[in-house]
């Protein structure tokens, strides 16, 4: 799941730009979700995780993990 905030959210080549980055994962259960309403940085991460969680996104896993653009993760293995 992307969460996609800001301005550029509304502009189409932007939404059909990110559309198609998130398209070639190689996650079948890939979607992003498009926000014009981006209060920025770390408070613009905690309300993507408001509206997913107040959304039931998440309601069919036990867990959920959130991480920043720039973490590496080096062990796929699940979380057990």
């Amino acid at each position: 799941l992307v969460y996609a905030g800001g301005p550029a959210a509304a502009v189409p080549a932007a939404r059909l730009s990110w559309q198609s980055i998130v398209n070639a994962l190689p996650n079948r259960n890939a979607t992003i979700f498009f926000s014009v309403f981006n209060p920025g940085y770390q408070d613009g991460a905690k309300y993507a995780m408001h509206v997913a969680l107040t959304s039931g996104w998440f309601d069919a896993y036990e867990w959920v993990v959130r991480i920043n653009p720039d973490v590496m993760v080096f062990d796929e293995s699940r979380l057990t």
